[in-house]
């Protein structure tokens, strides 16, 4: 309780910082027995800067393994002393930028001794055994190495990004603000700082924790300068009067300020962030300042509900949107006008209805059934099967589950949409066979079409982030610009291919047959129903450029979207054995009661609706885990929203996250709870408080035509695996699961499950 004299205040500060890396270089060296020495130009004094040069070389390096056998083993690595005789202009360690341009030297050196390796490359059991068995068949002699000296490199960073014509200094700016209350005693003057939270933008950190430390730690300096130091120099000569400790005062702990939190800015986590706030306000609406402007977020179902049923009334896509539209053109994610995103719409309904969505089933299956015989192989092949083999279940090695259902749909949008065969799980197997021969691990070749369209679907998905955020800056100036643009240029030219394939295949039919079935069963897909579409309102309505597009984007959200969905919810079956077991058991109880066995090839869309638990586990998923958390629309007017005037052109966001955890409507809102969906959850008083407050699909005119396309796939893929005995387990690894967004949300290190077989 504050007394007569003392007084409480509050006290905000903003601040950016410019940054520029200046030039460094840096030195790697492996040894014959595994060891690695790295040597650097920046000067260690307590920012962390060798631990992250440590963690940046593990990286580099561990390109040379298999995606599930890294990192390499941090143990192996030491650091040199730096020394200009070693690596001549190591450049200043300056300005907040060692740690940065150092890294980046190490793993530009790292990439060479990776690429000199990489033909000599074996496989072993694990990380540490590939690394050692690699560089066994390139020194096989560690007396007498004649190969030795393709061990070494030097790197060399010169401050810039990009090549050629692209080519620029690095130069960006960081931000951040502090909110301080503060105690204030105006007789006696004594001062005391109650709570301090800081958010700072640090990008993509080398390692948070120490980022942690340096921030905190450059708050407190701040606080020492301000409260406890008196800094005194002689007028005349300028002499430092208070060096010495009977002058100078270092921070004690009672300066540190009783509360402190200290968050950093994470772009791709903003409707986490979001959420969180609106949590600790117990806010309805959030005001978020961006560029200058102000944002609204909302998370009460009547206000999303009441935003999104009003596309094309009151609300407009965000210009945000229109950021993709290098990426998808002008399909109907990304399509900003209203009219033709109706016209476009209306073509393509009959694709998605469920009674044509009925005869994909056998699509759906077979590709599930493919990846079932992958995992079985895995959970079979892994170090954990021999030991096991004597027990009722066996485990294999991890895979990233979030790649593996992304092939597999990419298969099936293939087959489902465009009659085409991009044969992803098939080309994955391939890759597995050449490592086992012992051909270079990871390897994959860039001239396939498969590995190429996952491989640019993914770059596009992730890099989208920064193109989203409409910073007022030519978007040349923005991170991997030039790489964005490339990865969108390649997947034109496939789609583009695809396309002429297709209009082959449709000129030979119709050659060689003209009977109306023939015809009917050609155009029973997406781009069927589009080219049909446009032999009958020609090409000035619906043109090349638009089927492509929506090519593009039924690429993207058929494989994307829903590849994260289903290696979410295979996470959290992996979290949940017992949940995993009742699912597994209705798939059973399923089959057997229809005479069909354990055959779950047989399995067809009408068996959907018999799953309701199954059905149950995905719905959680997509409330606890939306691919799209958050929708942004733009207002054609004034308007106003749950009693906040929003201005005309003002940003608005129905944050679907935060409103699927929303305390007030959901029971036990961050668990995972299948049984809600269920009569059950009803009795045990699970179920939502408020209609309409469940929406992963949106809702609206613009709310996603391949709803029940998307859903019909993952009960269907979910029944064929458990059906096929497969069961997850959690990576005993020290892989994170860390949830980022880029056009959607995906999971920035993947999805790491061991397959096992029960």
């Amino acid at each position: 309780m504050l007394q007569a004299f003392a007084f409480e205040g509050f006290c905000r500060a903003r601040f950016w910082f410019d940054c520029s890396p200046a030039a460094v270089s840096a030195a790697i060296s492996v040894y014959a027995d595994g060891s690695v020495l790295v040597t650097h130009g920046g000067i260690e004094m307590g920012q962390g800067l060798s631990t992250k040069v440590k963690q940046a070389a593990a990286a580099a390096l561990s390109q040379l393994l298999p995606e599930e056998q890294r990192p390499l083993p941090l143990s192996l690595l030491r650091l040199a002393p730096s020394s200009s005789e070693v690596v001549p202009g190591g450049g200043p360690s300056w300005s907040s930028t060692a740690s940065e341009g150092n890294c980046q030297a190490v793993m530009n050196a790292a990439a060479k001794v990776v690429a000199q390796m990489a033909p000599y490359a074996k496989v072993g059991a694990d990380g540490l055994a590939t690394w050692r068995d690699t560089l066994a068949a390139i020194c096989p002699d560690v007396g007498f190495a004649p190969n030795a000296a393709m061990l070494s490199a030097y790197g060399w960073f010169d401050g810039s990004t990009g090549s050629g014509a692209a080519k620029q200094a690095v130069q960006y700016s960081a931000f951040g603000a502090a909110l301080s209350q503060v105690e204030l005693d105006v007789l006696t003057g004594e001062r005391r700082v109650v709570a301090s939270s800081i958010l700072y933008d640090c990008g993509y950190p080398l390692n948070p924790g120490i980022d942690l430390g340096q921030v905190e730690g450059a708050f407190v300096m701040g606080l020492g300068v301000m409260l406890s130091e008196d800094v005194q120099v002689q007028p005349t000569t300028g002499k430092l009067l208070s060096g010495t400790t009977w002058k100078y005062k270092i921070p004690h702990y009672d300066l540190i300020p009783k509360n402190f939190t200290n968050r950093k800015l994470r772009l791709q986590q903003m409707h986490e962030d979001t959420h969180l706030a609106m949590l600790e306000l117990d806010a309805r609406v959030l005001d978020v300042p961006w560029l200058w402007k102000h944002t609204y977020h909302f998370r009460h179902p009547e206000d999303v509900n009441f935003i999104l049923s009003k596309d094309g009334q009151l609300f407009a896509k965000s210009r945000r949107v229109a950021q993709s539209q290098e990426f998808l053109g002008q399909g109907l994610f990304s399509q900003l006008d209203r009219d033709k995103h109706a016209a476009m719409r209306q073509t393509l309904n009959p694709a998605f209805r469920m009674e044509y969505l009925k005869q994909l089933d056998k699509f759906f299956v077979s590709s599930a059934t493919q990846l079932a015989d992958i995992l079985q192989e895995a959970a079979a092949a892994g170090p954990a099967a021999a030991a096991s083999s004597s027990s009722s279940s066996s485990a294999g090695r991890a895979l990233d589950f979030q790649r593996m259902f992304r092939l597999m749909t990419l298969d099936s949008i293939g087959l489902t949409s465009m009659q085409h065969d991009f044969a992803a799980l098939s080309t994955w197997q391939q890759q597995q066979l050449q490592q086992q021969q012992q051909q270079q691990p990871g390897a994959e070749d860039g001239s396939q079409p498969t590995v190429l369209i996952e491989r640019t679907l993914q770059h596009l998905s992730q890099a989208f982030v920064w193109q989203s955020l409409c910073l007022p800056v030519p978007r040349a100036w923005l991170p991997g610009y030039s790489d964005y643009i490339a990865a969108c240029n390649r997947l034109d030219s496939i789609v583009a291919q695809i396309l002429m394939q297709r209009r082959a295949t449709e000129a030979d039919t119709s050659s060689s047959s003209s009977s109306s079935s023939s015809s009917s069963r050609s155009s029973r897909d997406i781009v069927g129903y589009l080219l049909q579409a446009q032999q009958q309102q020609g090409p000035d309505v619906i043109s090349d450029a638009a089927i492509g597009d929506e090519v593009k984007t039924m690429m993207f959200a058929g494989s994307d979207t829903s590849s994260f969905t289903l290696a979410m919810l295979a996470h959290y079956l992996a979290l949940h054995p017992a949940a995993a077991d009742r699912a597994t058991a209705e798939v059973a109880a399923l089959l057997q009661d229809t005479g069909r066995g354990r055959d779950v090839s047989q399995l067809h869309a009408e068996d959907a609706a018999q799953l309701p638990f199954v059905t149950a586990c995905a719905n959680e998923t997509l409330r606890l885990s939306p691919a799209g958390p958050a929708i942004t629309r733009t207002a054609f007017q004034d308007v106003e929203v749950a009693g906040y005037p929003v201005r005309k052109g003002q940003d608005i966001v129905a944050n679907l996250y935060a409103m699927q955890r929303h305390p007030e409507i959901w029971p036990q809102p961050d668990a995972w709870l299948p049984q809600r969906w269920l009569p059950e959850g009803i009795e045990q008083g699970l179920a939502p408080k408020a209609k309409n407050a469940f929406l992963p699909f949106s809702t609206g005119a613009r709310s996603c035509i391949g709803r029940s396309y998307a859903m019909l796939q993952m009960v269907l893929t979910v029944a064929v695996l458990l059906g096929r005995g497969i069961r997850f387990r959690l990576d005993g690894g020290s892989r994170e699961l860390r949830l980022v967004k880029g056009l959607s949300m995906y999971a920035e290190d993947g999805v790491w499950l061991v397959p096992t077989i029960v």
